[in-house]
């Protein structure tokens, strides 16, 4: 695949591979000495991977300071919950919920901190 254009040709080397066919057309119907480049480029989409939100961070030093009050709440909470027979989906998004609520009522989330560049 020559080419008689001058400057950068979609057939160069780093993307020689996608480009299927490429022709320099004198036929333009345009008024300029610069030739009309066509080429047929097959490429690939790059996935994008989105960030995802971030899992809240709490405040273990708090946590383990009050650990007795923790546990007792929690066996409060746990013990109030009635376990349905059959799903078990339901059972444990009380119990998931049960153990947030109290984390984020005694703990609470950790600030995040301004990084040193």
């Amino acid at each position: 695949m020559e080419s008689t254009s001058v400057g950068l040709h979609p057939c160069e080397a780093s993307i020689q591979k996608q480009c299927e066919g490429c022709a320099d057309t004198a036929w333009a119907d345009i008024d300029s000495d610069h030739s009309l480049l066509v080429a047929k480029v097959r490429t690939r989409l790059k996935k994008i991977i989105r960030l995802q939100k971030s899992r809240p961070r709490w405040d273990l030093e708090k946590l383990y300071a009050q650990r007795q009050s923790v546990q007792d709440t929690l066996e409060e909470k746990l013990g109030a919950i009635e376990c349905e027979s059959g799903n078990a989906e339901v059972p444990w998004k009380n119990i998931k919920e049960c153990v947030l609520d109290t984390i984020s009522d005694l703990a609470g989330k950790v600030e995040k901190r301004a990084r040193k560049p």
